[in-house]
């Protein structure tokens, strides 16, 4: 039994999910520029939006601006970069080598740790200490995590009572095909401006995936202005 289904054993995911739209994953992926792992897009098919415990919310594809993994990622990577600027905070890891997967009602982040870009299911998970600086790691996948989270895995930086009640899944109503009523994709080509050639450098430097000539996805070129703020 992989871990997706050991998890669906501790905490039931929604009934009738297989009736939802799913998302665009090539159009996320390239507004990304990376791969997304597989276990999180099977794990996302099939428990949609929502939180875990009331508390771990995944940062979702094509989804409300709060929990849009392509609206917030480049948002919370330019908030660290600035943390790390102005104050003595370190990081465990590069700062290109983190994604931001989910969430939690305290504040705290949940990274995905890319080391590489080329193999996405062999990321593992590092969470940061809102209001602090301390962190944990985890070495596995999200839907792994989420699994040793319900069976009882105490996370230091999560609240002591959290794992008094029992594991449980609270759907959220915004799907993304609510996503995909209320935006138009633009899939046109991209005329680039005229720091394109920059852009592109820059990414290369941050460890993203970009092409050589074409579109620069969105969530790359939100990075790289935060970035030269």
């Amino acid at each position: 039994m992989n871990d997706l289904e050991q998890l669906k054993r501790l905490c039931p995911p929604p009934a009738n999910r297989s009736d939802q739209a799913l998302p665009a994953w090539e159009s996320v992926e390239q507004g990304l520029g990376i791969r997304l792992p597989d276990d999180y897009k099977r794990l996302f098919e099939e428990y949609g939006p929502g939180s875990f415990y009331d508390f771990l919310s995944l940062y979702q594809p094509q989804s409300l601006e709060t929990i849009d993994i392509e609206v917030q990622t480049p948002k919370i990577l330019a908030s660290l970069e600035k943390r790390c600027e102005w104050t003595d905070y370190s990081l465990p890891y590069p700062i290109a080598w983190l994604q931001p997967v989910a969430v939690t009602d305290n504040g705290e982040y949940v990274f995905w740790v890319a080391e590489t870009k080329s193999n996405p299911d062999l990321w593992g998970i590092a969470i940061n200490e809102a209001s602090g600086d301390d962190w944990f790691t985890f070495d596995g996948t999200i839907t792994a995590f989420l699994r040793r989270l319900c069976e009882g895995l105490e996370v230091p930086l999560f609240p002591d009572s959290l794992l008094e009640r029992p594991p449980s899944f609270r759907s959220s109503s915004y799907t993304p095909e609510d996503w995909r009523r209320a935006h138009a994709i633009n899939t046109a080509p991209d005329t680039g401006p005229v720091d394109s050639e920059d852009i592109r450098e820059w990414a290369r430097s941050q460890g993203y995936d970009v092409a050589p000539r074409g579109r620069i996805p969105a969530a790359i070129r939100d990075a790289y202005e935060q970035a030269h703020r």
